[in-house]
């Protein structure tokens, strides 16, 4: 939610959308896009979202929180 341009925790206030074709949410304030899948600011190429791998699991959304220096394992199907 917290949004590294503004210092501010609006992204999940921000517009979803499609952007040459990847899923972007948009900022509210500064308007700088960001992949859903992985968090990357196509703005910016050094600035990044956490982001968390999800599933929806009996009608619950499960996630699992990424580290930032390893590389996620999958979510078993």
């Amino acid at each position: 939610n917290h949004d590294p341009f503004s210092n501010a925790n609006v992204i999940g206030r921000g517009i979803m959308g499609d952007l040459k074709g990847q899923v972007v949410v948009a900022s509210p304030l500064y308007k700088q896009h960001f992949r859903l899948e992985d968090g990357q600011c196509l703005e910016d190429p050094a600035v990044r979202l956490r982001t968390w791998d999800a599933r929806v699991e009996n009608g619950k959304v499960a996630i699992r929180a990424r580290t930032a220096t390893a590389t996620p394992e999958p979510i078993p199907a």
